[in-house]
């Protein structure tokens, strides 16, 4: 699903919601009017341009399983320097984190993530992509719910934000991903990586900053082609509940 106002996003939109699942055919209308639901009641507005669309996946289809990244749950209230201490930690320097944050943090209405090359650190703005054909798998659903319940992470966005990173993580050109909302009421943002797991900061921006996106760094830009590939059209389930970082590792960084 695709939401924006006051058009289409191709016409100028501003991209207001988006989402998606992976279901049963049984399921289709539920989740279509979920989606609906949504679109029309996110927090940056409503939506006048919803876009649904729905595809089989044919069983001859690959589907990759694979386990979510690990949690852990930093607040920056409490140490300013986190998202700089991580990011040193997956091996940035100090003028490279400078760059990340500061084009984090002036991100605005992409329809995807940016991809940067780690080396150089070449943006590649033709190249904004979307990550999708993921989910949890349906079996794990009920268990994955009640973790979440649990754990006070009650709202959506960790859900389908671990889910999503994690995909995005198991591609081996891709070094970590950085990410905040541009919903300027939500101020965590994360850090990702295969490494140190899906590391989410609390009080990433500052309220109200209604800036944010996402940001894909990979390791060789010459494979930039196949990582898009991967992102945009391998289907992906998660299939095993997350597991939440017990030892304290990020005192260390």
């Amino acid at each position: 699903m695709r939401g924006a106002s006051p058009v289409d996003h191709n016409l100028g939109g501003v991209h207001i919601s988006g989402a998606e699942c992976i279901t049963h055919e049984s399921m289709i209308k539920e989740e279509a009017l979920n989606l609906i639901h949504r679109a029309l009641n996110h927090p940056k507005g409503k939506s006048d341009f919803i876009n649904i669309s729905i595809q089989k996946i044919h069983e001859h289809t690959q589907i990759n399983y694979i386990p979510p990244l690990t949690i852990t749950t930093l607040d920056k209230n409490e140490n300013e320097l986190y998202p700089n201490l991580i990011l040193e930690k997956i091996g940035f320097s100090k003028d490279k984190i400078q760059k990340t944050l500061n084009t984090l943090l002036n991100l605005k209405n992409l329809k995807g993530a940016l991809i940067i090359s780690f080396d150089d650190f070449f943006e590649f703005r033709d190249n904004i992509v979307r990550c999708t054909n993921m989910d949890y798998d349906i079996s794990i659903k009920n268990e994955l719910n009640d973790f979440l319940i649990k754990n006070n992470f009650n709202g959506k966005y960790l859900k389908e934000a671990l889910c999503l990173s994690s995909k995005i993580c198991n591609d081996p050109n891709v070094l970590c991903e950085v990410c905040i909302s541009d919903d300027k009421n939500y101020t965590t943002g994360y850090i990702s990586s295969k490494t140190f797991g899906y590391v989410r900061i609390k009080n990433f921006k500052p309220i109200n900053h209604d800036f944010g996106g996402r940001i894909i760094f990979i390791k060789d830009k010459l494979k930039l082609n196949s990582t898009i590939e991967y992102l945009k059209n391998s289907v992906v389930l998660i299939n095993s509940i997350p597991k939440i970082n017990s030892n304290c590792w990020w005192k260390n960084v």
